[in-house]
């Protein structure tokens, strides 16, 4: 005999089974890749999403504190000596010009004796000593030599020109007013530093994160060119892509090739990323990341010329006023470049806020124009990896968006 259901019986059982699925689809890994160029700061939204979402991890487990201190240190030593040697470099180019890069060893043996023994440790032999075998009073006058340099307003002003004439890390400051701490004998790198710290990847790390039952496969891929040939073996079963661009690179050089504005190798890779076959199906998400830094070379008055004019090597939409309209037919951004005046006002402010958003919105379209497919959507988020806060948020977003579209190809909704 055969059975036959009443209405409400089919209905209850379609509901059942449609529960299980979203149940089944719900309960899937999500795998996630973050991708992206170097020192975009992937690994430190890395670090950041485990401080988060692992919190029975210790920092030991996060990064090893005696070779944080070391690498710290070291780091420091070498920024500072880069600064000190584009000083004199562009001093004795153009004296004229960069007068105000010179300071005079001569008649102030204090200063002398802190080029002396910060250039002394330049070398990276050298300075890995310092970590296991010098005294207390041998690291404090490292830190303090540091320090009286960084103090030169010779060094502030050539710290002003990193990425138009040498890289620098985009930390190299933090340090700097750090440098009597991060010298004394006793000294533990906290979170900050930790996520602040110069940390280039190499190969794939990955991590399992479980949110509110939701499990995520998180792949942190280097982005230096010679890692990147190792990410088509992990574009297999790819829920998203998080793609992470630093907004300050428009003023940086590529680590790799200095001859090369960093943000024309980003957009350029985001173009490859986006238009990748792999990736037809997969959700991208696009975090222009480092705002903070961003903010401040803005507040420098370094303006997006230095990367995006022809003079600068860029082919595409110009940041020239007398261009936009054929660039920007939709009046997506104005051209206007912001001047620090010698007493800010706050009308000064106001306008600095404006002369911000104009560039972040130039900055944006650049990147999303290069998406070939019209009905890829890319999602965009304005991030700093180091701010807690502002990654918890973004990443909250991130994973509601990767699990709606997931159960939606699921047939769920």
């Amino acid at each position: 005999m055969g059975l036959c259901l009443c209405g409400d019986d089919q209905t209850n059982q379609e509901i059942e089974r449609n529960m299980g699925i979203h149940h089944k689809t719900d309960q899937m890994v999500k795998k996630l890749l973050l991708l992206g160029s170097g020192e975009s700061g992937k690994s430190t939204l890395f670090k950041q999403l485990q401080h988060i979402y692992m919190p029975s991890d210790n920092l030991n487990d996060i990064a090893d504190i005696a070779t944080t201190r070391l690498t710290i240190r070291q780091t420091m030593l070498e920024n500072i000596n880069i600064v000190l040697k584009n000083a004199a470099l562009l001093y004795h180019r153009d004296k004229e010009t960069y007068a105000n890069l010179f300071f005079d060893m001569t008649s102030d043996r204090k200063i002398a004796r802190a080029v002396e023994v910060v250039a002394g440790l330049r070398d990276v032999d050298t300075s890995r000593n310092i970590d296991v075998s010098a005294p207390s009073d041998k690291l404090k006058e490292i830190g303090e030599s540091v320090g009286i340099c960084w103090d030169l307003p010779a060094v502030r002003d050539c710290h002003k020109l990193r990425g138009k004439f040498y890289n620098l890390d985009d930390t190299a400051d933090y340090f700097f007013d750090r440098a009597e701490v991060v010298f004394s004998a006793g000294y533990t790198p906290n979170f900050e530093d930790m996520l602040r710290s110069r940390y280039r990847s190499v190969g794939i790390s990955k991590k399992t994160f479980e949110i509110k039952e939701n499990v995520f496969d998180i792949y942190d891929a280097g982005g230096q060119r010679a890692e990147r040939k190792k990410w088509i073996h992990h574009f297999d079963g790819v829920q998203a892509v998080i793609f992470v661009a630093a907004l300050n690179h428009y003023c940086a050089r590529l680590y790799e090739d200095e001859r090369v504005n960093a943000m024309h190798e980003s957009i350029k890779l985001f173009g490859k990323t986006c238009n990748d076959k792999h990736f037809e199906n997969t959700e991208m998400i696009l975090f222009l990341n480092k705002n903070d830094l961003f903010f401040d070379r803005l507040r420098e008055g370094t303006s997006l010329r230095m990367c995006f004019h022809t003079d600068a090597g860029w082919n595409g939409d110009q940041w020239d006023a007398d261009k936009r309209e054929q660039n920007d037919p939709k009046g997506e951004y104005e051209v206007v470049d912001y001047a620090p005046p010698e007493i800010p006002t706050e009308e000064d402010n106001n306008f600095f806020q404006y002369c911000y958003q104009q560039s972040l919105a130039f900055i944006e379209y650049q990147y999303t124009k290069v998406n070939a497919n019209e009905e890829k959507m890319i999602y965009v988020h304005v991030t700093t990896a180091t701010n807690e806060e502002n990654v918890s948020k973004v990443f909250w977003d991130v994973q509601n968006m990767v699990i709606r579209n997931n159960l939606r190809r699921g047939g769920i909704v």
